[in-house]
């Protein structure tokens, strides 16, 4: 309506608190493009700047009757964009914070779950290549390194002398030496 745009800022602005919506879609019109160029200088992409400035004139809108004294729609862009600016950027920053965050939660809680998993079938290996040993030698064997006892302990135990005992443990680990390669290590030294 061409009487409108013949109105000041300060006669719109006055409409406005009347939730008069030809006033509001003058002040739009005559303000979009130099409110989305300041965002979009700031925010350095089109989308964000747009989705930026319709926000503003949503909220601007949803408070027309609430609005502030505004002596310059101007300044009061300047300052309402770089106001959302800042919110964008606090808002960007949480929510990428906030995802990195759960990434890494993620990424230690699947590596410790991989980790879990690679022991556990080491584990079975183990167990499996002690279960292949000859029955007195992983009989030895388990009572050395599973109950801890010394060796003249199992001699006694088993009525054996200390040599069979030493060469039982000997044949053991060198079968488990075979058996497991590098793993041995891990869980015999």
């Amino acid at each position: 309506m061409a009487i409108y745009q013949s109105m000041t800022d300060l006669e719109l602005l006055d409409l406005l608190g009347k939730s008069d919506e030809n006033a509001f879609r003058e002040i739009y019109y005559r303000y979009w493009k130099v409110v989305f160029t300041n965002a979009k200088k700031k925010l350095d992409d089109f989308q964000d700047a747009e989705d930026l400035v319709n926000e503003l004139f949503v909220s601007i809108w949803k408070r027309r009757t609430h609005m502030p004294e505004i002596q310059s729609l101007t300044n009061y862009f300047k300052g309402a964009v770089r106001n959302q600016v800042l919110k964008y950027w606090g808002m960007k920053y949480k929510a990428e914070s906030y995802i990195l965050e759960q990434q890494n939660k993620f990424y230690v809680q699947e590596s410790v779950l991989q980790n879990d998993l690679e022991y556990k079938e080491l584990e079975l290996e183990v167990n499996k290549a002690i279960s292949s040993l000859p029955e007195k030698c992983r009989l030895v064997f388990e009572l050395s390194r599973v109950e801890g006892l010394s060796q003249q302990q199992i001699a006694a135990k088993l009525g054996i002398s200390l040599k069979t005992v030493e060469a039982h443990i000997s044949k053991a680990l060198k079968i488990l030496k075979i058996k497991l390669g590098k793993y041995f290590l891990i869980f015999f030294l």
